[in-house]
Formats: structure tokens, C-alpha cells, sequence
């Protein structure tokens, strides 16, 4: 009878350690797609691999110095937008600021795609954050960080501010870009940045804190924010118009 008795607890200890296993697997797959760790690092891995191989198809062209520097100019810009929400994410223990930095990561490896592909030397390197090439984007990280180290609200206009700036400068090398895959790369970046604005904007409405652009008109910025979100997969139009 007592062997009986240690038999059975024994089968529903094991029964017991089985029904645990399958939950905290099914825990962990909803924890994955509630913060977007898992899948957000297979699409950006996704998306740069198909730009890499949409760019893949077109003819090589030379490179303008003009598209040279834009290039260069655009690799640390996106390096500024990550390190800056990295940054935040950590001052602020926000884990969406870092999640947008992981955009941005794939936002530099859309540039980097250009700078392999044109044999041009990459100004990151191994850069740790805050290390820029361009004493402009040292300048600028240090006034961000501080400016959105005051408060949670000024974080979030921090954000705003980087893409507002991300766009005005993506117009320019976009009008000084012949190159259709220069020009296929940029669209997306701004796509992206387009994105990130009306993401920030909605949380700002929460939080009731009040912005007005800076760096691009108020026109656009009214609107990108009064449309949808743009999903669709890459633009792979080097004409294409927002």
C-alpha cells in the first residue's frame, strides 16, 4: 500500500512538471508578442534582406559626390536616432523607446546596404554610443539626451524632433539623389520616419503633451499625422511621392 502510495505521487508530481513546462512555454510565446522582441528582430532582419536583394537587381551607377556625403550624412543620422533612444529607454526604463531603437538599427543597416554596394567606408565602424565621425552629430547627441533627460514629456518631444529632423534631411539628399536605389533606400527611411511621427504623436495625445515641428512645415507634419499608418511592405518606386 505505501509503494502504491509513492507511485502515485510520484505520477502526479511528473504530470504536474509537464502541465508547468506548457505553460511557461505558452507564457513565454505571449510575453514575445506582447513586447515584439521576438518578432521584431526577424522583420527588420527581413526587411533589410530584401532591400538588400530588391537593390540587388538594379544596374550600378556612379556615385555623385552629392550622394557620397548624403549617404555618410544618413548613417549617423540613424546612428543619432538610435543611441538617442537608447539612451531614454534606459534613463526612463521605457521599453518602447527601446524598441524604436531596434528600427533604427534597421534603419542603419538600410544605409549600410548603400555605403557595401558603392565600396564607400563606413563612418560608424565600431563606434560605441554617442561616438560620432561628424562633430554635428556629437553636438546634437549631447543636447538631446540632455533635453530629454528632464522629463518623461520632453523624452517624448525628443522623439518627435529626431524624425521631424530625419525627414527634412532625407528631402534634401533626395533631391540631390539620381541613383534609383539611393533614391529606393531613402523613400523607405522616410516611410519609416513618416511612421515613427504618427506612432510618437499618439502617444503624446495621451500623455497631453503639446508639440509644434520644427523642422519640417506644418503642412506635412498635419499631414503624415491625419493618415493611416503606412504598412505595404518596402516602396520599391524610386519616384514614388508621399
Amino acid at each position: 500500500m505505501k509503494q502504491r502510495r509513492i507511485l502515485i505521487a510520484g505520477l502526479l508530481l511528473i504530470s504536474a512538471s509537464l502541465l508547468f513546462a506548457s505553460g511557461t512555454t505558452e507564457q513565454r510565446g505571449k510575453g514575445n508578442q506582447g513586447n515584439g522582441k521576438g518578432s521584431s528582430s526577424e522583420v527588420s532582419a527581413s526587411e533589410s534582406d530584401t532591400l538588400a536583394q530588391e537593390i540587388g537587381k538594379l544596374s550600378k551607377q556612379a556615385v555623385s559626390p552629392q550622394e557620397r556625403e548624403g549617404l555618410l550624412y544618413l548613417r549617423e543620422e540613424e546612428k543619432l536616432a538610435r543611441d538617442v533612444y537608447l539612451f531614454l529607454g534606459e534613463k526612463f526604463n521605457a521599453q518602447a523607446f527601446l524598441n524604436i531603437a531596434k528600427s533604427e538599427e534597421t534603419h542603419m543597416a538600410f544605409v549600410k546596404i548603400l555605403l557595401d554596394r558603392y565600396g564607400i567606408p563606413d563612418p560608424v565602424g565600431s563606434n560605441a554610443r554617442g561616438v560620432f565621425t561628424n562633430p554635428e552629430f556629437t553636438k546634437l547627441y549631447k543636447e538631446l539626451t540632455q533635453q530629454g533627460s528632464v522629463s518623461a514629456g520632453d523624452a517624448f518631444k525628443v522623439r518627435m524632433l529626431i524624425e521631424e529632423l530625419d525627414l527634412s534631411d532625407l528631402d534634401r539628399v533626395l533631391k540631390e539623389a539620381d541613383n534609383p536605389d539611393i533614391r529606393i533606400m531613402y523613400h523607405n527611411l522616410a516611410k519609416g520616419s513618416r511612421n515613427h511621427l504618427r506612432a510618437f504623436s499618439r502617444q503624446l495625445e495621451r500623455e497631453k503633451v503639446a508639440y509644434k515641428p520644427v523642422h519640417i512645415s506644418q503642412a506635412l507634419f498635419n499631414k503624415i499625422l491625419s493618415t493611416p499608418q503606412e504598412g505595404g511592405g518596402l516602396i520599391l518606386d524610386p519616384n514614388f511621392t508621399f
